[in-house]
């Protein structure tokens, strides 16, 4: 993903003709686009060769300078000695900001590790049988089959399997993420592309995907998370499981519930209903008038509590109400007043008992 400063670099393309194929120019720009702008582009070669004759129309099409170098002995080309002159001279008057180098010709290694050396980013593209040399020398190389990004692209696709035993590049992954993360292991992707980019050349292109975290997923050896628009990855090696028999600690939260609110004492009935039963009364057939009546006869035997304040009168029963409501009100009245045990009758006198025997 470009920035705007990437945008803002100014390139010098420089296309080897003779070791690069003329079909393959739209992407090359293309790509070059999303890095900076090509203000400078140039191709090289002999244009009297029958070879180079695809060339013509694309150099005019896309503003490429043509730049005629004859071949002065059979079997050798001065195309890349010309170019390396005209690189140094844009190194030391133009000053790019990089270079693109088109080829799949390992002699311009040296070149490379001259234009880097000196500051400026070199982004090169060949074939699938450049030298390694040259592919490590530039600051990006991407492989010319690898820009379709289409579904050939796609096919040469490598399975998690075939990544894990390219051991150079499980090397490069994992000590990027080593070196961009924190002290909890994660890393954010952007800080381990530019680490990638710091150590080695490499594009995710040419392993068949077209972003490094995809890349890194189709591993199977890191972890990835997304929080908002950053994307973070640790190497699974670095993951901590939780230790046997200890359950992940979960916050619990206790809602406190009000007391529920006492009930209110059950009214004592049984002494009222003992007495009206002295009286012969049945309070389950009784009508409510003789309730009322057994009820209120007990009370008047009762004695009166001491320094008592008046009570108010119950509310009256519906008529329609059942005879044992009643009888429970006028039952609680009697246990609130708490009345003392009945008096005994006075025992008949001896005389009274020797008159009646007689």
């Amino acid at each position: 993903m470009s920035t705007p400063a990437d945008r803002d670099k100014r390139i010098a393309l420089l296309i080897d003709a003779d070791n690069s194929p003329a079909n393959k120019i739209d992407l090359i720009l293309t790509e070059l686009a999303a890095l900076g702008v090509a203000n400078v582009r140039r191709a090289y070669g002999n244009w009297k060769k029958d070879a180079l004759k695809g060339w013509e129309k694309l150099l005019h099409e896309h503003a490429i300078r043509p730049m005629q170098q004859f071949d002065y002995s059979k079997g050798k080309n001065a195309s890349d000695m010309a170019m390396v002159i005209d690189a140094m001279e844009l190194l030391y008057t133009d000053r790019p900001d990089a270079f693109g180098i088109v080829s799949s010709d390992a002699d311009f290694t040296p070149l490379v590790m001259h234009l880097r050396a000196k500051g400026a980013a070199v982004y090169g593209f060949g074939n699938q049988q450049t030298p390694a040399p040259f592919v490590n020398a530039c600051s990006r190389f991407l492989y010319l089959d690898k820009l379709d990004g289409g579904a050939a692209a796609h096919q040469q696709r490598l399975s998690p399997a075939q990544l894990k035993q390219d051991a150079k590049l499980v090397s490069l992954l994992r000590h990027a993420v080593q070196g961009a993360a924190n002290e909890d292991g994660w890393a954010t992707v952007g800080v381990v592309g530019q680490q990638i980019r710091n150590q080695a050349s490499f594009d995710p292109r040419n392993y068949g995907f077209a972003t490094l975290s995809r890349l890194l997923e189709a591993t199977q050896l890191f972890d990835l998370k997304r929080e908002g628009n950053t994307l973070w990855v640790r190497d699974r090696r670095d993951a901590k499981p939780a230790p046997r028999g200890e359950a992940p600690r979960h916050e619990h939260r206790v809602e406190s519930r009000p007391e529920p609110a006492r009930a209110e004492r059950a009214p004592r009935v049984e002494p009222a209903l003992e007495a009206v039963a002295e009286r012969g009364v049945e309070p389950q057939a009784a009508p409510a008038e003789q309730a009322e009546a057994a009820v209120a006869a007990v009370e008047a035997e009762a004695p009166a509590p001491k320094r008592r304040a008046p009570r108010k009168k119950a509310a009256a029963v519906p008529a329609v109400a059942v005879a044992a409501e009643p009888v429970a009100a006028e039952s609680a009245a009697v246990a609130d007043a708490e009345p003392k045990p009945r008096a005994r009758r006075p025992r008949a006198k001896p005389a009274a008992k020797a008159a009646k025997a007689g």
